[in-house]
């Protein structure tokens, strides 16, 4: 090897920071760093913390990221998350029930808890059930069911691998197992017509609901753009009023005011 400069081709750093052997963490910072993650604590408020004390003054948010992610996979073990949460709520002994395809793939999973059964056989006058997909980190279709004390609480939670009648079907029937015989007097969902149905065979006499938000937030997205902001603003609170109304002769009289009010393209695209 010959040398061609024996000299930097660069002026001395000034922050030991930069380089990796000064931001390494000590088994004590690690720990920490592990304990603030599975509390849910974002990896910068986790950098802002762990600077605080001079055991971990070099350490840098990647650290606190690459951590984090290798935390994960330990946990995982070469299983997918929603076979390592299976895993861990036999391991709690969570009141929980599956279902398995021909190749042993998890398709679906409910499970709840032994104080929230308690209270919802207390409160459970009243169900509410969504479905969402697009917010946790399993990839599947979500059903979240709320009872109410005043206040909602969850009262169940379910993964499915689909949105057909018999999954929501089996979630019901699944959730009715858990509570035993505390059965709904009303149940609210939006307008996801495969839930609807599987309202109608598993709780047949309970009364069946809209929700409210639901249908503000489709005529919202559907419809806004038909009106004036000041218009827009004028016909929701019409629109509230028509939502709202407890009998049928104030049902009829919110209409007519909207009728009368709207005409021809508005009225029409509403």
């Amino acid at each position: 090897m010959h040398v061609k400069c024996g000299e930097h081709n660069h002026p001395p750093l000034t922050r030991e920071v930069v380089h990796p052997s000064h931001h390494k963490m000590t088994n004590d910072v690690k720990e920490r760093v592990r304990t603030l993650s599975a509390a849910g604590v974002a990896p910068a408020q986790i950098l802002t913390l762990i600077r605080s004390e001079p055991s971990g003054e070099h350490v840098i948010v990647r650290d606190a990221y690459n951590l984090k992610r290798q935390h994960r996979i330990e946990q995982l073990d070469g299983r997918t998350p929603i076979e390592a949460l299976l895993s861990s709520l036999i391991k709690l002994d969570v009141p929980n029930t599956h279902c398995v395809d021909a190749s042993e793939r998890l398709t679906r999973l409910a499970f709840t808890s032994t104080k929230v059964v308690q209270l919802t056989r207390c409160f459970g006058t009243v169900l509410t059930m969504d479905c969402t997909y697009k917010t946790n980190k399993f990839k599947m279709p979500l059903l979240i069911s709320f009872a109410c004390t005043g206040a909602t609480f969850t009262s169940a939670i379910a993964f499915l691998s689909a949105e057909t009648i018999e999954d929501y079907e089996w979630a019901l029937n699944t959730y009715k197992g858990f509570m035993g015989n505390c059965l709904p007097l009303a149940i609210v969902t939006d307008r996801k017509l495969a839930l609807m149905g599987a309202t109608e065979i598993v709780f047949p006499v309970a009364h069946k609901m809209l929700c409210r938000w639901h249908i503000c937030k489709n005529v919202m997205a559907k419809h806004q753009t038909c009106f004036t902001e000041e218009d827009w603003q004028t016909f929701m609170t019409l629109f509230s009023g028509v939502m709202r109304a407890g009998t049928e002769d104030e049902l009829q009289e919110k209409l007519v005011q909207i009728q009368t009010k709207w005409v021809g393209t508005q009225l029409r695209a509403v």
